[in-house]
């Protein structure tokens, strides 16, 4: 993986668990992510995101049962 998140991951529409934690990516959060919708695990803990607020747009992930944004520097509800 590069150092960001690659915008076109959300042409991995199938997927349903996706780990990326500990991996030190930077940035942002693509807002494509959200088109993820049959994503039940979302894991980006310990990463250095760009701080700010988690983005709106994971509010779309309707199947996500689990997500962690810890040790991270983003801020917020979903």
């Amino acid at each position: 993986i590069k150092k960001q998140l690659p915008g076109e991951l959300h042409n991995l529409s199938a997927l349903t668990h996706l780990d990326i934690s500990n991996n030190k990516l930077k940035g942002t959060i693509p807002n494509g992510l959200s088109k993820m919708t049959k994503l039940t695990y979302l894991f980006l803990a310990k990463n250095d995101f760009d701080a700010g607020i988690i983005p709106a747009s994971l509010g779309n992930l309707t199947s996500l049962e689990e997500l962690s944004l810890k040790d991270t520097q983003l801020t917020g509800t979903i």
